[in-house]
């Protein structure tokens, strides 16, 4: 798997949102629980974002290169 930019950026923005949410419904209370939830969260959706935009760059730049 490939690191593209693309994927980096929509990881940090999906792990911004998910952190905003978590916030404001006040499961900071619970640091053990919070560690626990933004490691599921996190090993779940980074490796995800990431096969997507790589695979939308791709498609890009073949589609690019085409004549």
């Amino acid at each position: 798997m490939k690191v593209t930019t693309l994927g980096i950026v929509l990881a940090a923005k999906n792990l911004g949102t998910w952190l905003a949410t978590m916030v404001f419904t006040d499961v900071l209370n619970d640091p053990p629980k919070f560690l626990w939830m933004l490691l599921i969260y996190a090993l779940i959706n980074v490796p995800t974002d990431l096969l997507l935009m790589n695979h939308a760059t791709e498609k890009a730049l073949e589609e690019s290169s085409k004549p």
